[in-house]
């Protein structure tokens, strides 16, 4: 625990061992005082049950699977507690990299360091949005046709001809219309009103501090969205034309910015302010984009989905399966599971493994089953084994494997080494379903 100007700081890392770095007091306090769902910032809408940033497992309190800060004052002390990814910055770097199709600078990669008045985090979100604006603008901003009236003597378009027969007997004047294309401004309203949020309170520069061809696209946005007058916080990518299609990513994370009601310190919670990423979000999304640059080149289609089963019952439930791969009749079918990994027995929880099962059983229903599974982080590449034969017949095989995480030496894991790892596990279950 540090003292810097009068404040507590605490450095965790999130998926490991508390200790005697909290006190019991405090971990309650956090986890019911300053913790509400606000505080947790979701790159996607898929359902997710909410769960404390402290968890009680195994007689000992454990930091969940979250990355951010907290900060609150506790009889009489102010605090600060950071909790950092596992694997370091850099592999966060990473992930969010592939998942976005982006690189960060390496003067971002700074970005990581300790600074009291700079949320990285939400800074790192800050970034992605403004390199995510900038790569949709092919085509100039996203238009829309708005009906232009005209009055005189002159017809310009489409001559009115019911609407102009008392114009034009009272004083010769003619209604005329045409179409016109302009910025379309719901969705000038969404990216502009999210650049107000980031840059006030996500540490995005003002606009003349942006790089050239984003500081064009805010001006147009600005223009617009004064015109307009229209305050939009959502709206509909699938409405979005094939030639706009490159914006559907940077609308979509616009939406879940502007939703996130966290703003500033101790501004949205009077007890105190949090802000999070959840890693196991990020583990997802990122080894769905490995499994879809690998194998839809190869005829895969590769998806996230949400199924019903037992419909119109009172006991319907969803399934959401991480990873579907379908070809034909063929199907592979895996969950992405960001927990921790070192190959024991007890490392597998319970519903995890039942969840996958039942997964198993849906698609084996109707399809092909080839492959099903369970994919962690892995510290300890010795536990990976050759999959097995399934519980329901003797075609579908069953897994539990990952991707390793090599330490470079005793403190920091390599980076390089993971992406080449990457590629060896993508290898395997290119074996697999060959």
């Amino acid at each position: 625990m540090k003292n810097k100007d009068h404040v507590h700081i605490i450095e965790l890392k999130e998926s490991t061992y508390v200790g005697d770095k909290l006190s019991y007091d405090i971990i309650h306090y956090v986890n019911t005082q300053i913790i509400s769902k606000a505080s947790f910032f979701h790159f996607s809408d898929k359902e997710r049950e909410s769960e404390p940033v402290f968890t009680y497992y195994n007689n000992q309190w454990w930091v969940n699977r979250y990355v951010g800060e907290i900060s609150f004052s506790f009889q009489e002390q102010e605090y600060l507690i950071i909790v950092k990814p596992r694997f370091g910055e850099l592999f966060l770097f990473e992930l969010l990299e592939v998942i976005f199709n982006f690189k960060f600078a390496n003067s971002d990669h700074s970005l990581g360091k300790f600074n009291r008045s700079d949320d990285y985090i939400k800074r790192i979100i800050a970034k992605i949005w403004l390199t995510k604006l900038t790569q949709a603008n092919k085509y100039g901003l996203p238009r829309a046709n708005r009906k232009k009236i005209f009055s005189g003597a002159q017809i310009k378009g489409r001559l009115n001809v019911r609407d102009s027969i008392l114009p034009y007997k009272n004083g010769k004047v003619l209604l005329s219309s045409r179409y016109e294309k302009i910025i379309n401004p719901d969705i000038a309203s969404v990216l502009y009103e999210t650049y107000k949020k980031l840059s006030k309170s996500y540490g995005l520069p003002q606009v003349n501090k942006l790089p050239k061809n984003a500081i064009q696209i805010i001006h147009h946005l600005e223009l617009t969205h004064k015109k307009s007058q229209i305050h939009k916080t959502h709206y509909n990518t699938s409405k979005l034309p094939k030639i706009y299609q490159s914006y559907k990513e940077v609308i979509d994370l616009s939406v879940s910015i502007l939703s996130n009601k966290t703003l500033n310190n101790k501004a949205s919670n009077k007890s105190g302010y949090s802000f999070f990423l959840d890693m196991a979000e990020i583990w997802e999304m990122y080894l769905l984009k490995l499994f879809q640059d690998r194998f839809s080149t190869e005829g895969w289609k590769v998806t996230s989905e949400t199924i019903q089963a037992y419909k119109g019952s009172f006991y319907a439930r969803k399934l959401i399966p991480d990873i579907v791969l379908r070809k034909g009749r063929e199907i592979a079918v895996f969950d992405a599971k960001y927990k921790l990994m070192r190959g024991h027995y007890l490392d597998v929880d319970r519903p995890d493994f039942f969840q996958i099962h039942t997964y198993k059983a849906y698609y084996n229903k109707d399809a092909e089953l080839i492959v099903s599974g369970l994919i962690y982080p892995i510290v300890n590449n010795e536990m990976y084994k050759q999959p097995v034969e399934s519980i329901l017949n003797k075609t579908t095989k069953f897994l539990i494997s990952g991707i390793s995480f090599d330490k470079q030496d005793n403190t920091e894991y390599n980076v390089i080494d993971f992406k080449r790892n990457s590629q060896e596990f993508l290898d395997k279950i290119q074996d697999l379903v060959n």
